[in-house]
């Protein structure tokens, strides 16, 4: 893997950092990223944050660089022992998704694989905001305020196609922070069932995050 040229300006963070910590739900992107990823003997992650993902990569045995532009974060990273480039590949604020993602591919080595954790800004709860009149972001979630752009299910299919990709693997969260916390275990259980099927059936309506493993168009690979 060839190292990342991260030219761009770093971004010196004043606020509290939001992504800390890796969780490990099997509903929830972190969990599905590593189920993508594993096995990978090299790996760039771009945006990560304090480094929690890179460290479980790396105990899981891969080889990983990683880009993180906020300098607070990246110190945390290089604390856990993650290689930080601090830094963006380029100026994404500049750049078309379309344009950034065709740019990355400079680092994918034949063969290798593209995945992607993206916010569906179609959600439902999305939704039933606007029908009472509101779009207002926030902290963390859907509409986290640093998010530049928004996707649905069908912007993230042309994004991918755009950049000579192909999907090969889909997998959906069923963003549980957006349901009541519920203590029955019984009740815990048929819930996550019934949310999982929703979101595999109708996941421009009931997916999370859209979490896809992607290859360059013309690769073969099997799983």
């Amino acid at each position: 893997m060839s190292v990342p040229d991260v030219s761009a300006p770093a971004m010196s963070s004043t606020t509290e950092l939001k992504y800390t910590e890796l969780g490990l739900n099997p509903d929830e992107s972190h969990a599905l990223v590593l189920q993508h990823v594993a096995g990978a003997p090299r790996v760039l992650e771009i945006g990560c944050a304090t480094g929690y993902m890179s460290e479980e990569l790396m105990a899981r045995g891969s080889e990983v660089v990683a880009v993180e532009v906020d300098e607070q974060a990246a110190a945390i990273a290089r604390a856990r022992g993650v290689d930080v480039r601090v830094g963006t590949l380029e100026d994404a604020l500049r750049t078309s998704p379309e344009t950034f993602l065709r740019n990355a591919l400079a680092y994918l080595r034949p063969g290798g694989h593209v995945v992607v954790s993206i916010p569906n800004v179609a959600h439902w709860s999305v939704r039933f905001q606007l029908l009472r009149g509101n779009f207002d972001y926030t902290k963390t979630g859907l509409l986290d305020d640093t998010h530049v752009r928004l996707f649905t299910e069908a912007s993230v299919e042309r994004l991918i196609a755009g950049a000579g990709l192909h999907v090969i693997d889909r997998r959906y969260t069923i963003g549980l922070s957006c349901y009541r916390k519920v203590t029955n275990p019984d009740l815990w259980w048929q819930r996550q069932k019934l949310l999982r099927t929703l979101a595999r059936r109708w996941p421009g309506m009931f997916a999370f995050q859209f979490v896809w493993k992607a290859a360059r168009k013309g690769d073969i690979h099997h799983g």
